[in-house]
């Protein structure tokens, strides 16, 4: 399914970069598919047909609500042209959560999931990460607060500190080596990155001070500080007053009215801050309730 992103108009894309001039970049594709099963049933190709369109070495999927039962046939689905992969599925929940990962280039190391403690979210699936030569690539389903905010103090005192505190590790290691991390990271940083009704939605999931805060100082505040110095690309690439959006909420029947939020995000190391080409949301593209974003960064040799 494709939608009409004419009104308004997304951000403009930046001309694509020919390979064989840049053979060092790197496409990072990221989609909350809001069940992959889902997706596929109404459009068997979709995936490919994106991943295809972006020239992405790298696939990231949120929320593919796969069970690990079902993992050998949806593998035989989907991005065959990406031959080294992995799942990380929901064991405490059926049928929830859930991340993939896919590269079309040989990791350093076997992907691995879940780096650090969860407690309450531990067994949802909600992490995926590798090593590829000159970076690293850390895909994530952050957890949503809930209804009544339930989950918002794990959300905000134990998954935000220890993601931020993960991925300061990360580009500690390995040489400085940096960071990619993207996914559905359930919170509109900026007041622009929501609709509207903005009063109301401060005391909803994804919008609160709390999240908020937690974002902005441990996500992209700096190291020296004890967040985890990453780098908001769409902002970088588009600017503090560009308006797009990532999530729609079906309820609402938000997509053909715009109304929606900018939650799901590509981050990088400040020290990519400069090599960011592009970084976009793809609004054309249907299926579920969030749209694909990404990046595309210049690696140094």
């Amino acid at each position: 399914m494709r939608w009409d992103v004419t009104d308004p108009p997304l951000p403009p894309r930046a001309p694509r970069l020919d390979r064989a001039l840049h053979p060092s970049k790197l496409t990072v594709l990221s989609w909350n598919v809001n069940s992959i099963r889902a997706l596929l049933d109404k459009d068997p190709d979709i995936l490919d047909e994106v991943a295809a369109s972006e020239d992405a070495d790298v696939v990231l999927l949120q929320e593919t609500k796969l069970q690990e039962k079902h993992v050998p046939e949806m593998d035989a689905r989907v991005l065959a042209k990406y031959p080294y992969r992995t799942w990380n599925c929901s064991t405490s929940r059926l049928g929830y959560s859930g991340t993939a990962m896919f590269l079309r280039l040989e990791p350093t190391r076997a992907p691995w999931h879940d780096p650090f403690e969860m407690d309450e979210f531990e067994g949802e699936g909600r992490v995926v990460c590798a090593e590829l030569p000159n970076v690293f690539v850390v895909g994530a389903y952050c957890p949503n607060s809930g209804e009544g905010l339930a989950r918002l103090r794990a959300r905000t005192k134990e998954w935000d500190p220890r993601m931020s505190a993960y991925l300061s590790s990360l580009q500690a290691s390995a040489g400085g080596k940096p960071v990619v991390y993207c996914g559905d990271l359930n919170v509109a940083n900026e007041p622009i990155d929501l609709w509207g009704n903005h009063a109301a939605n401060s005391l909803a999931s994804g919008y609160t001070p709390e999240e908020r805060d937690s974002f902005k100082r441990l996500l992209l505040g700096p190291i020296r500080d004890g967040g985890a110095g990453l780098v908001d690309t769409f902002r970088e690439a588009h600017g503090t007053d560009a308006k797009a959006f990532t999530y729609f909420s079906y309820r609402a029947g938000a997509r053909p009215r715009n109304r929606g939020w900018r939650i799901d995000y590509a981050l990088v190391s400040e020290s990519l801050r400069g090599e960011v080409h592009d970084a976009f949301i793809r609004g054309d593209v249907g299926g579920s309730d969030h749209c694909p974003i990404g990046v595309v960064v210049k690696l140094r040799e």
